[in-house]
């Protein structure tokens, strides 16, 4: 079925596992309910489709094109949607659990109540995804973007922010324990009631504040560093420059 072309066909409740559907044409399609499990839809179009509670685990997704698309309550767990596009999906109550995004666009997408847990999303685009809710622990945002996302309540229990652009990201009332925050961005953040009991900030220290992070005395940051000026106001400095 490689390049097959199913536009804005009804495949509600298919099993389609296993199935060859590399750079498929499945805009629009319904594929509500769909079993999709261990699929190749590696270049496939799914811009716009019903996808809601479909089952994509283990399917390669690579570069496929799922804008617009709404997933709600499907499963992506241990699914390759590395370099993947998933601008503006619907993505509420997703399951995908130790899946990989490297690469993925998934900008202004709706997580909201997401199980995204131990799931890689390096140098990932999520600028304004709502993320309200979300479950993320264990995951892995190193050098992705999160601008302006809305952790809202959302559990980062573990989860890895290595020089990762969290400018002007609501995280109220989001759990961070035990976060790795080397060199994270936090620019214009909202950190109100935000925890960070454990978590690891920019010199390799350990938030001592349930609350908020440390003053620059107790994480030992020198005056300049782009840390300082991030979390606590200020011109920002580039990498290296103190």
């Amino acid at each position: 079925m490689e390049g097959v072309s199913l536009k804005t066909g009804n495949l509600s409740g298919a099993n389609l596992s296993g199935a060859n559907l590399t750079g498929a044409n499945l805009s629009g399609a319904n594929l509500f309910d769909a079993n999709l499990t261990g699929a190749n839809l590696s270049g496939a179009n799914l811009t716009g489709a019903n996808l809601v509670a479909a089952k994509f685990f283990g399917a390669n997704l690579s570069r496929a094109n799922f804008s617009g698309a709404n997933l709600s309550r499907a499963i992506l767990s241990r699914a390759d949607v590395t370099r993947a596009n998933l601008a503006g999906a619907n993505l509420n109550k997703v399951i995908m659990k130790w899946a990989d995004f490297a690469g993925s666009n998934l900008s202004r997408s709706d997580m909201t109540a997401a199980d995204i847990g131990s799931s890689r999303f390096f140098r990932a685009d999520l600028y304004c995804a709502k993320m309200r809710n979300a479950k993320a622990t264990g995951a892995d945002f190193l050098k992705a973007n999160l601008s302006q996302a809305d952790m809202t309540e959302a559990d980062m229990n573990g989860a890895n922010f290595t020089e990762t652009d969290m400018n002007l990201a609501d995280m109220t009332s989001a759990d961070f324990t035990n976060a790795i925050l080397f060199r994270a961005i936090l620019s214009r953040a909202v950190l109100t009631n935000t925890i960070f009991t454990g978590a690891t900030w920019t010199d390799g220290k350990i938030f001592r504040s349930r609350h908020h992070p440390p003053s620059p005395a107790d994480r030992g940051v020198r005056p300049k560093s782009r840390a300082y000026h991030h979390a606590y106001g200020g011109p920002s400095q580039p990498y290296g420059s103190q």
